[in-house]
Parts: C-alpha cells; structure tokens; sequence
C-alpha cells in the first residue's frame, strides 16, 4: 500500500492514501448510484474502497435517508488485508435490502484513495505489487512511541462492525415475539418451547418436514429375520443373528 509498500503505477493519483480516515479531501459527495432486483440491491461504489464510518445513502426521488441499523442496507465484499493492517472497516460494496425494481440513489462515502482509485488496469496492478512486495517501514524507524498503551473507553457507530446492524434486526424481532403476549414471562414460554412437541414448538408437522412415515416401529424379534417388513427396527443383536442365521441357512 502507499507509502509502506514498494508500489510503482503509473496513472494519475484521483484521492490521496488516505488509510486512517482522516483526510477531508477523500470525501466522495453526491455520487449518483443504481440498483435494481436483477442486481440483488448491490451498488459497487465508483471510488471504493470506502469506509463504512460516516456512509451515508438516501433515495434520489424522496430523500429519505436509509439506515443502516435498521437493516435497510449492509456492507459487502470487506478488504481483509486492508482491516487486519489498519484496523479500520472497508469494504467494496453495498447491498440495499428489499430493492423490487430500478431504482437511484445518492451515496457520500469516505474512500482510501491511493492507488486504488484508479483505471481497471492500474487497479489490478497495484494489487499485484501489493501482494508481492515488502514492507520498507520497520518499527524501530517510528518516533515518540508511549511507554505504555493504557485502555481508553469510547463508542463505536454501528457501521464499525461486521453484520452488526443485521444482527440488532434479528434481537429486535426475537425481542418483539417475546412481548407479543405480555402475560407470559419470558421463562414460561421459553420452558413452553422446550416442553413442547415439533409440530407446537415450530408451529409444523411432518409433511412440512418431507417426512412421510415417522411412526414409532417396533423392534424387530428373532422370527421376525425370515420376513420382508419394512416397519422394523433392528438392533445390532438382531442384525448378529440375522447374519448367523444366514451363514446356517435359516433364509435366504
């Protein structure tokens, strides 16, 4: 990557490296996007990789901005090698949940910059000296390191972690199936759903499981070896008898 990297590309530099999400100028406003359902709601912003931090995406013919803990979006395709060096969330796309037709957005996106804002080929070409090339930083080359790394309490906005958003939807409605009958506590329906049979716990029955014959069959007995059921159970002591029998030639 820039800077730490042995990169040579040629092509004009369109945002500069930007890996700490701290510079202004690397801020992507007003990028018109498109999406429909053939497309499964995914949008490949035209400057990625972004940040998920302070991503913003809003209808183009209302306005109304959609949010990200409310499940009407979530990230896509994360730059691994990118978060485990900096340890800050980036990512290649976004999919909008519930897109049934075309439809036009407007996103605002901080993006990393740097050689990877370029044309197809110099974008494939950074990547290929990214993987192949050394670090030229060595720790011993940075300054003013502390003595010590004490813990410092802070918050983090949702957009910061992965599937975060998807999974306070997935709270909410366990949450809202909880409170939907105020007079049972929680623990009564939770010991109802472990006392209850298949069909009353997951509300199904059998055919909706695709089975057809879940009877409880008896056990097979040592005469029962010479028939053709097909409703039997057999134990491994019946199964050893069965193959004496066949070595005697009791059956055929």
């Amino acid at each position: 990557m820039p800077n730490d990297s042995r990169i040579t590309v040629a092509g004009k530099i369109t945002y500069a490296w930007n890996p700490f999400q701290d510079n202004p100028g690397n801020r992507v406003t007003a990028e018109p996007a498109h999406t429909d359902q053939n497309n499964a709601g995914i949008i490949v912003p035209r400057n990625g990789p972004l940040f998920s931090r302070n991503f913003t995406i809003r209808l183009k013919d209302s306005g109304r901005v959609l949010s990200f803990a409310a499940g009407d979006y979530s990230f896509l395709h994360p730059f691994g090698a990118f978060v485990l060096r900096y340890n800050r969330l980036v990512w290649g796309a976004i999919q909008v949940k519930g897109v049934s037709g075309p439809t036009d957005f407007i996103i605002e996106y901080d993006t990393i910059g740097g050689d990877f804002v370029l044309s197809d080929l110099a974008y494939a070409e950074a990547v290929a000296n990214t993987l192949t090339s050394p670090r030229t930083i060595d720790w011993n080359e940075i300054v003013n390191l502390p003595l010590v790394w004490p813990p410092d309490p802070h918050d983090h906005p949702a957009s910061d972690t992965m599937n975060y958003g998807d999974m306070i939807v997935w709270l909410n409605s366990y949450l809202n199936a909880i409170l939907d009958n105020p007079d049972i506590t929680w623990t009564q329906q939770f010991e109802g759903h472990l006392k209850a049979d298949l069909q009353h716990a997951h509300k199904a029955n059998l055919s909706m499981l695709g089975v057809k014959n879940l009877g409880d069959w008896a056990m097979a007995k040592k005469e029962d070896i010479t028939g053709n059921s097909s409703e039997l159970l057999v134990n491994v002591a019946i199964l050893k008898e069965a193959i004496r029998g066949f070595n005697r030639g009791d059956w055929q």
